[in-house]
Order: structure tokens, then C-alpha cells, then sequence
């Protein structure tokens, strides 16, 4: 598995290759290693222990997809209202920012970027998306931010009488 599979709350497998495997979920990233959380007994450790596990001793259970591996927690919906606290708009909006810069293509700058700068940047967007999680009062997910982002543009657009 690479750092870019992984994901918070991903179920994982973890051990060497020709050793026992265990059975755990992601609870931090890290550049070079993450924290896994054993969701089962290996050897005298009880389930609940945390690991740090390098990302080539993990694979995604039933060699899924973080997405579809994710734990599944439903997040609550935030609808947009025009009547929301300012702070709490600007909180959501700053935080699709952070997570469009956070996707691969920006990411690398196309390709472009070294794995230094990638990694510093990387390190930057998580800073400022756990800010931003601390001044909202709650984590929100990409998927929760985008459809936030959607329906204020869909606002605004009938607002204003434009389609963009």
C-alpha cells in the first residue's frame, strides 16, 4: 500500500508476508508509517492496541479501495442556509479549499513537484484542515464539504439569476 491509499478510518491488514497478518483500522498518517488500531487479539496484545505500521506491511482488506474500506460512520448533512453563522461558512468553504488542494493533481503540481515538496505540502494542507476542524467544532468530510459547496452555489445562482 501507498500514502496516498490510505485513509483515516481504514480497515486494514498489517504484518509481514510470510508472518502473521493482523486485522486493524487506521487512526493517524503519517509521512513514513501509520498508526493502526488493532480491531483483533495477535499474540499477548488485546484488540485496541495501536501500531505504527509502515505503509509496505499494509493492504486494504479484501484488496478494496480506502473509499470503500472507509469505517462505516455516517456523517451528518450540512445543509447550506444564508442564515448560517459567518464563521461557520467561511470555516466550511476554507475547508473545500483545503481539500481541492489535497487531491493528487494539485497535489503534485501535475506531476512536477519532488517528494520533499510534496510531503511539506501535504503536511501544510493537514495542519490547516485540523485548524479548521478545531474553529468548526467538528470534523467534516470531503464528501459533506463538497455537497455543503454545491448547494450554496445552487443558492446563490437562483439568487442571483445566474447559472454559474
Amino acid at each position: 500500500m501507498r500514502l496516498e491509499d490510505c485513509r483515516m478510518g481504514m480497515e486494514v491488514m498489517f504484518g509481514r508476508g510470510n508472518g502473521e497478518m493482523t486485522r486493524g483500522v487506521v487512526v493517524k498518517i503519517n509521512r513514513a508509517k501509520a498508526k493502526v488500531q488493532t480491531i483483533e487479539n495477535r499474540g499477548r496484545t488485546t484488540a485496541g492496541a495501536v501500531w505504527t505500521v509502515p505503509y509496505s506491511l499494509m493492504s486494504p482488506v479484501n484488496g478494496t479501495t480506502a473509499v470503500e474500506n472507509s469505517v462505516p460512520v455516517a456523517p451528518p448533512s450540512i445543509p447550506f442556509s444564508p442564515f448560517q453563522d459567518y464563521v461557520e461558512q467561511l470555516a466550511l468553504e476554507a475547508i473545500n479549499c483545503v481539500y481541492s488542494g489535497l487531491s493528487p493533481e494539485n497535489l503534485t503540481c501535475d506531476g512536477e513537484a519532488s517528494a520533499t515538496q510534496i510531503a511539506q505540502k501535504r503536511a501544510k494542507l493537514n495542519r490547516q484542515l485540523r485548524g479548521l476542524f478545531q474553529t468548526l467544532g467538528r470534523e467534516v468530510d470531503e464528501n459533506t464539504a463538497y455537497k455543503w459547496m454545491m448547494e450554496r452555489n445552487e443558492y446563490n445562482s437562483k439568487r442571483t439569476g445566474t447559472n454559474g
